[in-house]
């Protein structure tokens, strides 16, 4: 066997304490932390606990805030816990299972008549499961999955848990589980995403806050800042390649009918128009996903200023939050 000189030996010693201190050598998947970001809410944010978190990334100080910009492991060894001695690692293959038959892994201890199961993914945590599915109480999880523990803190990434019974025969609970397993936002996405979240968008090249509003039509700008506070008040943290909440329950999926928002007291023009638009226009501008109001204008060189244009285009709000791709708008009058 090779003998390194001391020198090297030391230098190694340090690279290696330096590579343990962000991931650990078996981490199967780690994320990059923002500004703010904490051991605490990391972990709350990826459905682990914050005893995981710190088994995960040992020598990480979790009384001070996190470094921006540098990876920590969330999940270890595919959802596997971590050994935390020979004596744990033996005890945990020698134990037997009494779990019913089903999909593997799952941990020790499922009822005995389970019959529907799930495969946790990233992001969830026991509650989560529970509202998920919705025909279940949490202390059913807890009684169906005692491993887990009373508190959830031992919810395994790719593991399979019991969410349905039988008794006699009879499913008590639910019989299938139809939650696809690969069920969860995007990637990569910023945090405090709603959690509630339906529907992604992927931010591009020119992208503002404006626009994606302005392209859905949907929601609002108001509403599109509190689904993805990251962004920040001002959007100046936007980022492009990231994923951001355009949907929740209840959001319409499309806009208001075409029908609904054109009207005979407008000018003679091209459809489909919004309501309100100059009787005297006689220059129209098809929107495109891009544009914006103040873009509009600097397309025609500032022939017409940003109050003319409100004017000339009540609909569109005076804020441009109503401004809708594919609507004819108004960017001449006459005399």
């Amino acid at each position: 066997m090779m003998v390194l000189p001391s020198f090297l030996s030391g230098l190694f010693l340090v690279f290696a304490v330096q590579c343990q201190y962000l991931v650990r050598r078996d981490c199967t998947f780690s994320v990059s932390a923002s500004a703010g970001d904490t051991c605490s809410s990391l972990a709350s944010y990826w459905g682990i606990t914050l005893t995981q978190f710190q088994s995960y990334n040992p020598g990480v100080d979790c009384n001070k805030d996190l470094t921006a910009n540098t990876n920590y492991c969330i999940e270890w060894d595919d959802g596997q816990p971590p050994p935390t001695s020979t004596t744990t690692t033996s005890s945990t293959t020698s134990a037997t299972l009494t779990t019913p038959s089903g999909p593997s892994p799952t941990q020790t201890g499922i009822t005995s008549n389970c019959d529907a199961y799930y495969k946790v993914v990233s992001g969830d945590t026991c509650q989560k499961i529970v509202k998920y599915f919705g025909n279940f109480t949490l202390t059913d999880f807890y009684n169906w999955n005692m491993a887990v523990g009373s508190d959830c803190s031992q919810l395994f990434l790719g593991f399979y848990y019991c969410v349905g019974t039988t008794s006699s025969g009879n499913a008590t609970t639910t019989t299938t589980a139809t939650r696809s397993t690969t069920t969860g936002p995007p990637q990569p996405e910023q945090t405090g995403i709603i959690s509630t979240c339906t529907s992604y968008y992927k931010v591009g090249s020119g992208d503002t806050c404006s626009q994606i509003v302005d392209k859905y039509g949907t929601f609002t700008l108001k509403d599109f800042l509190s689904w993805n506070p990251a962004v920040g008040s001002d959007c100046s943290q936007l980022f492009i390649g990231y994923y951001v909440c355009v949907g929740i329950p209840g959001t319409p999926t499309s806009r208001p009918a075409a029908t609904s928002k054109t009207t005979t007291s407008t000018a003679t023009g091209p459809t489909p128009t919004q309501t309100g638009v100059a009787a005297n226009c006689n220059s129209y501008y098809l929107v495109k996903s891009s544009d914006s109001c103040q873009k509009i204008i600097d397309n025609y060189g500032n022939k017409f200023t940003l109050k003319q244009f409100y004017i000339w285009n009540p609909a569109v709000g005076s804020d441009c939050s109503k401004l809708w791709v594919g609507y004819y708008v108004c960017v001449g009058v006459r005399s």
